[in-house]
Order: C-alpha cells, then sequence, then structure tokens
C-alpha cells in the first residue's frame, strides 16, 4: 500500500500516466463521494459518506449509522489526483 502512495504521488508530480488517469478522473467527477477537501483544495473519496454502488443513493455519515450491511460502501479516503494514476489500484466501489 505505501508502496501505492509513493508511486501515485510521483506519477502526480510528473504527469505520469494520463492514460490511466484521464478515464477514471472522469468516473470519479460523477461520483457522489468525489469532493473537494475544504482545507486543502484537493480532491478525495469522501471517507465520511456512504454510497450504494448499486442504485447511486447516497448517505452523508451519521452517528451511530451503519449503512454497509444495507449494501452502502464508504469512500477510501484517498487524494484521486494520486491514486488514480495507480493501475494497481482500485475504486472502493469497484466503479474502475
Amino acid at each position: 500500500m505505501i508502496k501505492n502512495i509513493i508511486e501515485g504521488h510521483i506519477n502526480e508530480l510528473l504527469g505520469n500516466k494520463e492514460s490511466i488517469a484521464g478515464p477514471r478522473r472522469k468516473v470519479c467527477k460523477l461520483c457522489p463521494l468525489y469532493k473537494i477537501n475544504q482545507f486543502w483544495g484537493w480532491a478525495e473519496c469522501n471517507s465520511h459518506a456512504w454510497l450504494n454502488p448499486e442504485t447511486n443513493d447516497f448517505k452523508p455519515e451519521k452517528k451511530g449509522v451503519d449503512y454497509e450491511k444495507d449494501g452502502y460502501k464508504k469512500g477510501c479516503g484517498c487524494r484521486i489526483e494520486a491514486k488514480i494514476t495507480v493501475a494497481a489500484e482500485k475504486c472502493p466501489l469497484g466503479k474502475w
């Protein structure tokens, strides 16, 4: 995992792997879990919300509520621009 994180940041910095990143970026931008971090300004997969990948139904985080058992999955929290450049990485919702 740490190898993929380092690889992703290097790819992002150097502009590598755009052939992989471009199509993935388009998918991510359409996903309800895509968000811009208000402090840092980068795009990330919202780890504080849930999404049903089959219905695209979105649920914001609520204390004490676990949507995963109902077919919902939580975002991974990764910085999208780094993650999408690594061929071995996968979307937590199976979208790529």
